[in-house]
């Protein structure tokens, strides 16, 4: 019996570790990069874009109204914030996969407008700027973006 117990308590650090192997998956480092990842500077770079592109967006009066629910919420917040990591990442040509909701399904009922959508994008730009990404870089990710919004407004 108390090789059965044994076995159990290895088989779940095995499922611990698979299951922590799968969760660094995200971001495998075995595929070549688009140049723009490179050039922006990789993961910690695009993640730290991100998080000051969330404080851009916590102060916008325009913004804030519409992500206070979860810009107040540690849990969603954090979700939010590591779903645009990863699609950020993926954009940029890293090797990141965004296992998110489709922009569409996302933003689906939100009836976000074309000013609100150039909002987001002022924040994003200022972030980029804000964390050393300017000129064709900081443009060329930008276009990345811009060709959500098919997929975000009006939705």
């Amino acid at each position: 019996m108390k090789s059965l117990h044994l076995s159990s308590y290895y088989f779940k650090i095995i499922l611990g570790v698979l299951a922590f192997n799968f969760m660094l998956q995200s971001c495998d480092n075995n595929t070549t990069p688009d140049p723009l990842y490179a050039e922006m500077g990789g993961l910690d770079r695009i993640s730290g874009i991100v998080d000051q592109w969330l404080i851009n967006i916590q102060a916008d009066t325009i913004l804030y109204p519409h992500f206070e629910t979860v810009l107040t919420d540690s849990i969603a917040c954090l979700n939010m914030r590591n779903h645009m990591v990863d699609q950020c990442c993926a954009l940029a040509g890293g090797s990141c996969v965004y296992k998110g909701r489709t922009m569409r399904n996302t933003h689906a009922g939100m009836m976000i407008t074309s000013d609100e959508f150039e909002a987001v994008m002022i924040d994003l730009s200022d972030a980029l700027i804000q964390k050393g990404i300017t000129g064709d870089v900081r443009d060329r990710f930008m276009v990345r973006i811009q060709a959500l919004e098919l997929q975000i407004v009006g939705q």
